[in-house]
């Protein structure tokens, strides 16, 4: 599909109904008061700490930065635990992020309903364009290039952990294609 889509609020009419059935789906979204609460929900998870920034808070508070992966895994029993240390671990340039590095997954996951709740009459445009100027904000405080975003992105991703293999390949290829392909927003519009 054509990337004019990323710059509207109003989308192909054959679009809808798939959009509101991932809002639905994903999100319990069907209506105003839905969207307004889930956005809500993930705004505070943003300010109180994503489930990234409380792994990377909970790694370093046991000072397990400096020691090896396989003896911070003993420290948990919880399988979920284990996982997302795991993942929040396994990557270098992840780790370098900080507490707040994995909160662009949130910031997107906010823009993603605020503009389909837009496009399907939810919320109106005043309302859309509210939310996408906070979200905005938050990642341009938290991020300095659409590379350092999509690092933040996968690492939020991971640390939520509900992708299986197959669906953090479909996100490792779709962003690898935003940062190469000739009529890519993130390559048409400037970071800053």
């Amino acid at each position: 599909k054509s990337a004019i889509s990323l710059f509207q609020i109003e989308l192909p009419a054959d679009d809808l109904k798939h959009y509101a059935d991932i809002l639905k789906r994903d999100f319990d979204i069907d209506d105003e008061s839905t969207a307004l609460a889930s956005i809500k929900r993930f705004k505070m998870e943003i300010e109180q700490g994503t489930e990234y920034a409380k792994i990377y808070r909970y790694i370093g508070k046991l000072d397990m930065l400096e020691r090896p992966i396989k003896e911070i895994l003993t420290q948990s029993d919880n399988k979920y635990t284990k996982k997302a240390i795991d993942t929040v671990l396994s990557s270098y340039s992840q780790l370098e992020l900080g507490p707040q590095g994995g909160d662009a997954f949130r910031i997107a996951v906010i823009a993603h309903i605020a503009s389909a709740a837009g496009a399907l009459g939810y919320l109106h445009k005043y309302q859309v364009m509210q939310h996408l100027h906070v979200v905005s904000h938050m990642a341009k405080q938290r991020y300095t290039s659409w590379q350092h975003y999509s690092d933040g992105f996968i690492a939020g991703q991971r640390a939520w952990g509900l992708q299986g293999i197959g669906a953090n390949k479909v996100l490792a290829g779709a962003i690898k294609k935003l940062h190469s392909k000739e009529h890519s927003p993130w390559l048409m519009l400037a970071w800053a």
